[in-house]
Formats: structure tokens, C-alpha cells, sequence
């Protein structure tokens, strides 16, 4: 499988599956392309503290704000410059995580009900 003929490649898996990892191994796979990681837990990070080196084509997203609006605000610029960065071959990687499905989740709920507690009172 030629893989840099990709549109786009979704990785699933349980919680230890190693789909962060395999992220983190386009680096080294593809050295002659940039990688561009947006981790959004924090799951990347040791896997390279771990390895002992930071791959030189990889731009690693870790720092992300702790509510949910500002974090979407921060995301949403980080994604827009990162496209204009990005050239053909390069890959752009999402390891999304469940604290911010959580978040999302709560925001709509808020949005929606004011307080997330009185959707669940209803239910």
C-alpha cells in the first residue's frame, strides 16, 4: 500500500491499542516529509521522552488552554496556520482523546440548557 496517496487514514483502537504511537512513527517512517501532531492529552509527549529523541521533521501541539471555548479559539488558529505550513507529503495528525469529546460535549449542553445539570434532571 502506497500510503502518500492518502486523502485521509482514521486510526481506532481501545485505550492502549498504540494509535498514538503509530502517530508518532509517520516521523521516522517518512523522514523526507514534515509531521505535524496535534496532541491533545498529552499521550505523545512521553512516547518521545521515552524514545530519548525528538524526530527533527515533527511539529509537536501539546499546550492547550483549560476551558473549552478558548481551547477551540487556540485549535482552530493552530489548524489554519499548520494547513498553510503543510506541503504535499507532509502529514497532519489529530490524537483527539476523550477529554475533549467530554468538553465538547459539555459545552453543548451548555449552550443549549444554560446549566449541563438541567439536561440531566430531565433525563
Amino acid at each position: 500500500m502506497e500510503l502518500r496517496r492518502r486523502l485521509r487514514v482514521l486510526l481506532m483502537g481501545h485505550e492502549g491499542a498504540g494509535k498514538s504511537e503509530q502517530l508518532l512513527n509517520l516521523a521516522t517512517q517518512f523522514p523526507d516529509a514534515h509531521v505535524y501532531l496535534f496532541d491533545m492529552e498529552d499521550s505523545i509527549l512521553p512516547l518521545i521522552v521515552g524514545r530519548g529523541e525528538v524526530p527533527t521533521n515533527l511539529t509537536l501541539y501539546r499546550d492547550w488552554p483549560e476551558t473549552f471555548a478558548e481551547a477551540m479559539a487556540q485549535f482552530k488558529d493552530t489548524c489554519i496556520e499548520t494547513r498553510a505550513k503543510a506541503k504535499h507529503g507532509d502529514w497532519i495528525g489529530f490524537d483527539v482523546g476523550h477529554q475533549w469529546w467530554q468538553m465538547a460535549k459539555e459545552a453543548y449542553l451548555e449552550r443549549q440548557y444554560g446549566d449541563p445539570s438541567a439536561y440531566l434532571e430531565g433525563q
